[in-house]
């Protein structure tokens, strides 16, 4: 798999703060949610021509992000014609097994892959157009990865599934201790319907949706028994990766460079792990097919030797799709629920099993759009670079799931099913979710290298650059403003403090009030300003002692995932934890439906819910780096 969710981090910072580029143009994942949004695009490394990492102190002539920029170049055409083939095979012929899968006498985990392609370029036309191309397929099946692999600690069950067995399952003379968390003794007579219906649900295999354990082992806690399992279904990926690039030679001083990359990959997370904690067992994967799509075409100019103009235009798509199964609906079991959590149900137990996987479904589109030019000068002891550069990227968030959560505190209160407690908590999320966001960004900067004598270089930059907020097309971002809020609400209700975007589709009620944009926020420090400034000196009397230093001011660009918590506010959204549940019950366990949506609910002295408040005042994060080094 690619290691968008376990990304690198340099310089004490985020991995968000990374800057990534192919062919000098950015390739950057928005809204950096790891591989629900996709990540950034990988070429293969037969494709690659150079790569450049600058992990800080970097000159005037790169911004967007305060952490590394990594620029990678894919390869040109030449006047002779090269290739390569190749195949890389890793398999499990040498690989241990698990210790926790010895324990439960199964077989090792499967972990294979093959790596296979080619490349080759050459002359269409000597010294005139040249081409490269390459071609890569990825095919793995990994049985280890923490989304293909779990252990749990399940009743003491065999196919005996009636209300009797089952209670005896987690009956007093095993681990589980036979009572709820408030003492409730599970008995044949009160298993819930919705439990037993759940324990005796199939999956399409013809397996138990919770399964029997593969052994029984003895808890140290109690010193009594329980089910253990270990599961591991080797998740399918598959890619398929093609680069495209063509040089035209047009004079001696004029040269055209396109370059395309396409890259369409498929994953299974055979048993995505769990939001509320429990462990994960097969039966709900989760899909996750994802494109990436970059072209870009350049022109140098040489205008004399000592002054170079290279100009560049590009676009860039990532899509990706996340998308859950779910191996049963609440209704299967005969649960009454909220139609927005009916077909989505996600059950746990603390300390035990998960149901459900992940429970959130997601399709993200991300097309950006950019133009940059760069004027190189050298005169004398300056090398002087002027340039900037304007891009739109569109975020479009298409579709939006969430499941309906509900957590048992252990195996007998999950069986008993009765209120309060079980369930212990309840979560959902109700609202309209899709959104079309739009940012953008620009940049001018100037960049001065002066050699004032054979052993000393002063480096001298500023960069101005817009890092733009998310303005949302249909006005569905909102937000609320702390400054506004009422600390002494009336009883009947107050809607002050709650802000909405200038396109707002809909009348505002008192109290409410629009940010005069699309952004949902003021919109203040968009405007960013980065003095740079760097020495290298070699000092006197050697060549082997060199002493660097220098100062930069970093404006880092802020990702959606901020904006994106905005989904669970009014009026457009509102997600309801319910903590302990008090009067729902397995039959019934989450509130009611709150109704169409847009709707604003008034605070009161008696309200409960808190909201999540995105800063009116936001703006992008500054960091000075100042450095030396001998």
């Amino acid at each position: 798999f690619r290691s968008v969710d376990s990304p690198l981090v340099t310089g004490g910072g985020a991995f968000i703060d990374n800057n990534f580029q192919m062919n000098g143009l950015e390739i950057n994942d928005l809204q950096a949610s790891g591989h629900q949004s996709g990540g950034v695009a990988t070429p293969n490394p037969d494709s690659i021509q150079e790569f450049k990492v600058q992990t800080s102190q970097y000159d005037a002539a790169f911004g967007r992000n305060a952490g590394a920029n990594v620029n990678v170049l894919t390869k040109a055409g030449s006047n002779d014609f090269h290739g390569t083939a190749w195949e890389y095979l890793r398999n499990g012929v040498l690989n241990a097994n698990d210790y926790f899968r010895n324990q439960t006498g199964q077989p090792r985990a499967v972990l294979r892959q093959n790596q296979f392609g080619f490349a080759v370029g050459g002359p269409i036309k000597r010294s005139k157009l040249l081409f490269f191309t390459s071609y890569q397929g990825t095919r793995q099946a990994n049985g280890v990865d923490h989304n293909c692999s779990s252990s749990a600690v399940l009743p003491l069950l065999t196919d005996d599934r009636s209300a009797a067995a089952l209670a005896a399952a987690v009956g007093p003379t095993t681990a589980f201790g036979g009572v709820d968390i408030l003492g409730r003794a599970v008995t044949a007579s009160n298993v819930s319907p919705q439990a037993s219906a759940l324990f005796n649900l199939k999956l399409p295999n013809g397996q138990w949706v919770i399964p029997n354990p593969q052994t029984v082992k003895t808890d140290p806690g109690t010193g009594l028994p329980e089910g253990f399992s270990t599961f591991s279904s080797p998740c399918p990926y598959n890619e398929n990766q093609f680069i495209t690039n063509l040089d035209w030679l047009h004079s001696v001083n004029s040269t055209f460079r396109v370059r395309f990359f396409y890259s369409n990959s498929d994953t299974t997370f055979t048993i995505p792990p769990s939001q509320l904690g429990a462990s994960a067992i097969p039966g709900s994967p989760a899909s996750n097919p994802q494109q990436f799509r970059n072209f870009s075409l350049g022109h140098t100019y040489l205008f004399s030797p000592r002054l170079v103009n290279e100009a560049q235009v590009g676009y860039n798509r990532t899509w990706t799709n996340n998308q859950q199964t779910f191996p049963f609906s609440y209704s299967d079991i005969g649960s009454s629920v909220p139609s927005f959590d009916a077909e989505r149900p996600v059950i746990a137990v603390v300390g035990g099993i998960n149901l459900g996987g992940a429970g959130q479904n997601a399709l993200f589109v991300q097309n950006t759009y950019l133009l940059q030019d760069t004027l190189s000068w050298v005169r004398g002891r300056h090398s002087i670079r002027v340039g900037g550069g304007v891009s739109q990227t569109q975020e479009n968030l298409s579709k939006f799931q969430f499941a309906g959560f509900a957590l048992f505190l252990n195996y007998p209160g999950l069986l008993l099913g009765q209120a309060p407690y079980n369930p212990f908590l309840t979560l959902d999320l109700a609202g309209i979710f899709p959104r079309n966001w739009r940012v953008w960004d620009g940049n001018i900067y100037v960049q001065d290298d002066i050699k004032l004598t054979s052993r000393l270089t002063f480096n001298l930059g500023f960069r101005y650059e817009r890092l733009g907020d998310f303005g949302e097309v249909n006005g569905r971002n909102a937000t609320m403003d702390p400054s506004l809020i009422n600390p002494n609400p009336p009883d009947s209700g107050t809607l002050a403090g709650f802000v909405v975007s200038n396109n707002f589709p809909g009348t505002l009620p008192t109290g409410v009030i629009s940010s005069g944009n699309n952004l949902g926020i003021k919109g203040v420090g968009q405007n960013t300003l980065n003095p740079r400034v760097g020495f290298v000196w070699m000092l006197p009397g050697t060549d082997r002692l060199v002493l660097r230093g220098g100062y930069g001011v970093f404006h880092q660009r802020s990702t959606g995932q901020q904006i994106i918590q905005q989904l669970t506010n009014q009026p457009f959204g509102i997600v309801r934890q319910v903590a302990p549940v008090l009067s729902g019950d397995f039959a019934n366990p989450f509130p009611p439906d709150p109704g169409a949506f847009p709707q604003f609910a008034p605070y009161s002295p008696s309200t409960v819910f808190s909201p999540t408040i995105l800063d009116p005042n936001l703006r992008s994060p500054v960091f000075q780096r100042y450095s030396l080094g001998l």
